[in-house]
């Protein structure tokens, strides 16, 4: 079975050289064609599929700039990106968006930073890394709202008392990945201290080590229990049974960006949320677009897209949304203790819509 995330996205590098690569580009730059661009999906289709009767759509100003690089990683956490490029929704919105795909949240935030794009479906974490780092990044719109992943283990490990001295894979630190690790370590009994946490690449990446042996633990999302049963491995925690909400991934833009093309900001989460509603009133499609795009077959479309379908369609965020992320990187890097949860989102895009009574018209609350 091909996996969505077996893709190789662009050479890792730690999120902690983001001040080095900030030094050296204008932070409110318009987004620019990038070297990964030849690899984007375009967002022109012939006509928009939408939930919406596109009432909000013409009351909104006209966009600052309209031609736009947009990141994603292969996985559930760009599938509103995805929907929107398929059914024609970023077009409606006035937008030439073309997706380019990541490997990994660390890169993603050094790409916002340099004005390489305008904005990324990632992970909350580099949001504190990079505002820590004095490059601010805010999430706009959630898109998931829980986990969704499992820490990975050869079935030999079967507590954390066996994990203690052994090396977890993840992808970059700071990122998304690394923050589902330290997670999973809390829950465990364990810090980070009582393991070795090393840089590997995105979930193909993580998921051939962990095969190989060359790894204890990953954190993984989406592969059969029956798959992973057949490797010699399991879920050693599944951070799906806990349950409790948190800004895990969304919108992300460059605050410079954002002050400089509210407009086009605005338009832009205008999209990502119709797409997000549409996949999640109608499952069909959600799987559909991931197969799609990701290439892979209806059963991996379905068990990635199915327990996501929990998340809340407004995609509000709160401040208390980010402290798990916070708690979590705050032990790697002491420095993203100073940066108030308030920082690191803005919903005040959401408050735009929501008075031109967009979330009326695509019948949420």
């Amino acid at each position: 079975m091909a996996h969505p995330d077996h893709r190789r996205g662009p050479t890792l590098l730690l999120i902690v050289v983001l001040a080095a690569v900030l030094a050296a580009c204008s932070s409110g730059a318009s987004p620019s064609p990038s070297s990964e661009a030849s690899q984007g999906t375009s967002s022109s289709a012939p006509s928009a599929s939408s939930a919406g009767s596109g009432d909000v759509a013409s009351q909104l100003p006209p966009a600052e700039t309209t031609s736009l690089q947009v990141c994603l990683q292969p996985h559930m956490s760009g599938l509103a990106g995805y929907v929107a490029a398929s059914e024609g929704i970023y077009e409606k919105y006035g937008l030439d968006v073309e997706l380019v795909p990541f490997e990994g949240d660390g890169p993603m935030a050094q790409a916002l930073a340099a004005g390489q794009v305008a904005g990324c479906y990632m992970g909350a974490g580099p949001t504190f890394s990079a505002t820590a780092a004095g490059e601010p990044l805010q999430m706009v719109y959630v898109t998931l709202d829980y986990l969704v992943d499992s820490l990975v283990t050869p079935d030999t490990i079967e507590t954390g008392d066996d994990l203690r001295g052994q090396e977890i894979a993840i992808s970059t630190f700071g990122g998304e990945s690394h923050t589902i690790v330290l997670f999973a370590l809390q829950e465990l009994g364990l810090t980070a201290e009582d393991v070795t946490i090393v840089q590997v690449g995105g979930q193909g990446d993580r998921y051939a080590a962990l095969q190989a042996g060359a790894v204890s633990a990953a954190p993984i999302e989406g592969i059969p229990d029956d798959e992973l049963a057949s490797l010699g491995l399991h879920k050693l925690v599944n951070l799906r049974d806990i349950g409790e909400r948190f800004a895990r991934t969304g919108l992300v833009v460059d605050v410079d960006f954002k002050n400089e093309n509210p407009n086009t900001v605005l338009r832009l989460v205008a999209a990502t949320m119709e797409a997000q509603n549409l996949w999640l009133s109608d499952p069909d499609v959600g799987i559909r677009v991931y197969m799609d795009a990701l290439d892979v077959d209806e059963a991996e479309g379905t068990i990635n897209v199915e327990p996501a379908l929990d998340t809340d369609p407004t995609g509000r965020m709160t401040a208390d949304m980010f402290n798990i992320q916070k708690a979590a990187l705050t032990s790697a890097n002491p420095d993203i203790a100073e940066v108030d949860n308030s920082e690191v989102f803005d919903a005040s895009f959401l408050d735009q819509l929501e008075e031109l009574g967009f979330n009326e018209e695509l019948g949420i609350d």
